[in-house]
């Protein structure tokens, strides 16, 4: 992420999160998956499954905590 824009989006999405222990690294992650549509983040920080995208869209995610449903939509959708 290079430019101002990507850093305000990023600042905002911290500010959105406050209480939520979100690191820059999270917002920075949380804001890739946003202008990468077709992405997938693999965790192993639950958080991300408090995090939304685009404001209320949740953010595909590969993680071992989640259920073998869960994943497997994840892989096949």
């Amino acid at each position: 992420m290079k430019n101002q824009d990507e850093r305000d989006a990023t600042l905002r999405l911290l500010r959105k999160y406050a209480d939520t222990p979100m690191s820059f690294a999270d917002a920075c992650l949380v804001r890739m998956s946003e202008l990468r549509r077709n992405s997938r983040l693999f965790t192993l920080d639950q958080d991300f499954a408090a995090y939304r995208r685009n404001g209320r869209e949740r953010i595909p995610l590969l993680a071992p905590w989640q259920g073998a449903q869960e994943r497997w939509n994840a892989l096949v959708l």
